[in-house]
């Protein structure tokens, strides 16, 4: 999406269809040194130990890399503070991969992305 004039919230407003990260801090007001907050749905209802993944975009050539794997909480929530500017990519995959462990057959795999800036 693209924003013109103020930021609006409805093209944020959950489907309820296969899986989201639906922003809690409007991606337009995500700030370098803010807590940026989300929460993961599947289908509707909140998505507890979903595994994501964070990186900023063209970090590959920065001595310092920023990457972040973590899981959501008991409620779907995921709290990151993205300490520099930059374009961020967050990724998110249903069911978690458990690292280690072979690969399981499952009947759906969903995975999703959201790409933001962080300002400032």
């Amino acid at each position: 999406y693209v924003t013109r004039g103020a930021p609006t919230t409805t093209v944020l407003a959950p489907t309820g269809k296969g899986l989201e990260i639906i922003p809690e801090t409007h991606p337009n007001e995500t700030y370098a040194g803010d807590a940026f907050k989300v929460r993961i749905l599947v289908d509707g209802q909140p998505l507890p130990g979903a595994s994501f993944t964070m990186a900023k975009a063209g970090s590959i050539y920065e001595s310092q890399r920023y990457s972040n794997i973590g899981v959501a909480g008991a409620d779907g929530r995921i709290q990151v503070t993205l300490d520099r500017p930059g374009v961020y990519v967050m990724q998110v995959q249903y069911p978690p991969r458990v690292e280690g462990a072979p690969p399981q057959p499952v009947a759906r795999t969903l995975t999703t992305t959201l790409t933001f800036e962080v300002t400032r």
